[in-house]
């Protein structure tokens, strides 16, 4: 086995550098929107998407044992074999044949609510985004990985690394709108000390390089603190 150059690893590494960015601002664009804020008023950098990876790795890990334990019963149940293979080794070809092709409308209506719920973002579906991303874009993308048309048309590598890499960019979306929902729900028993000697009684977001997003008690909107203004941070939960 040839082991690699210099430039191979230098490409993983500029690869994955690109993957864990795009990952951190899908992150953070979730949370953003969660919270009601536009992503660019948070004049973010390299160091606050960088730190995010913190909050969304444990979404990713989930989201490989879902695929890895869908994947592995999927392939247990059907011994390996072809989805000809299966409806022609079966007692009722006809009727395996409508289960194996008929959730193509399925999987539309899965899409669309998937896409609602992105565009309305109703909070009591919150806690059921990130498995519910997951599962539909495997679905999906996995039904259209298995066409022959599509087989034929692409290089088999490149579909396979946009279907891993869409759904990761999801699942993480999705985790950042949860930890959003649950961020608002939150009660304000933080306190920070501003440079002029006020104490706030507050509930903290999050804390960025530049600046810091509360919501103060009593209040629903998201207010900005700039980090010159902090003094001192207590935090409920640390």
């Amino acid at each position: 086995m040839k082991s690699p150059s210099i430039s191979d690893i230098v490409g993983i590494i500029g690869v994955g550098s690109v993957v864990v960015t795009c990952l951190s601002i899908s992150y953070e664009y979730g949370y953003a929107h969660g919270i009601g804020v536009p992503l660019a008023d948070l004049s973010l950098g390299v160091e606050d998407f960088t730190k995010s990876a913190v909050a969304w790795v444990p979404a990713l890990f989930l989201g490989f044992v879902i695929i890895f334990l869908l994947e592995t019963s999927t392939s247990f149940i059907e011994g390996g074999k072809t989805e000809q293979e299966l409806i022609e080794g079966s007692k009722n070809p006809g009727l395996i044949r409508k289960i194996k092709r008929s959730p193509d409308f399925l999987y539309l209506g899965l899409g669309l609510i998937v896409l609602t719920e992105i565009i309305l973002n109703p909070p009591f579906i919150q806690p059921l985004l990130p498995s519910t991303y997951a599962f539909v874009w495997l679905c999906l993308a996995g039904f259209l990985m298995t066409r022959e048309s599509i087989r034929r048309k692409f290089n088999p590598r490149l579909v396979f690394s946009i279907y891993i890499f869409v759904g990761l960019i999801l699942l993480v979306h999705a985790q950042a709108r949860n930890d959003a929902a649950k961020a608002l729900n939150r009660k304000p028993n933080d306190v920070v000390e501003l440079t002029s000697g006020v104490s706030v009684n507050c509930d903290l977001l999050r804390r960025y390089s530049n600046i810091t997003l509360i919501i103060r008690a009593g209040e629903k909107e998201v207010t900005f603190l700039n980090e010159s203004e902090i003094r001192s941070v207590k935090r409920a939960n640390p």
